[in-house]
């Protein structure tokens, strides 16, 4: 039953169907993975790749420098005068500041700024501080001093 009879029995024409069923399977397989797969480059150039990063990701900051109040001021739970108080800095006192963003314009006798500084607090907790009443110099343009925070 080696010869030609084997591929027309039942036997052989089983195993006929288990061959074809296994190609199905792993080409079914292969072409499920094609298209399941994260491509974000649709080039055709499969040697280059590109890294997304995560707006999770905190972003790299110098470490936090000291400054001080120049009036006294509210520290605020985020960039805008709307927000909470969460605590009260008087004037000459220093704070740390961590990094700065932009907020809300505020205007006060040294001028006016949307540049606001995130500062630490007690506990590991941090607030918002218009820059106008921190006595920052031109640190507050620079980025290697004074970073960009990122989301609050």
């Amino acid at each position: 039953m080696y010869g030609r009879e084997w591929w027309h029995s039942d036997e052989g024409r089983a195993a006929e169907y288990l061959v074809i069923f296994v190609v199905i399977l792993v080409l079914g397989g292969a072409f499920a993975y094609a298209h399941t797969r994260r491509n974000d480059k649709k080039s055709g150039d499969a040697t280059t790749s590109t890294t997304a990063v995560s707006s999770a990701s905190p972003p790299t900051l110098p470490p936090p420098k000291s400054y001080k109040v120049t009036e006294g001021v509210n520290v605020r739970g985020a960039p805008t005068t709307a927000s909470a108080v969460v605590a009260e800095i008087s004037t000459g006192k220093p704070v740390i500041v961590v990094c700065r963003i932009e907020g809300q314009s505020v205007t006060a006798p040294r001028g006016s700024s949307n540049q606001w500084l995130r500062i630490a607090l007690f506990g590991g907790t941090t607030g918002y501080v218009s820059a106008v009443y921190v006595e920052t110099g031109r640190d507050i343009d620079d980025r290697s001093i004074i970073g960009v925070c990122g989301p609050a």
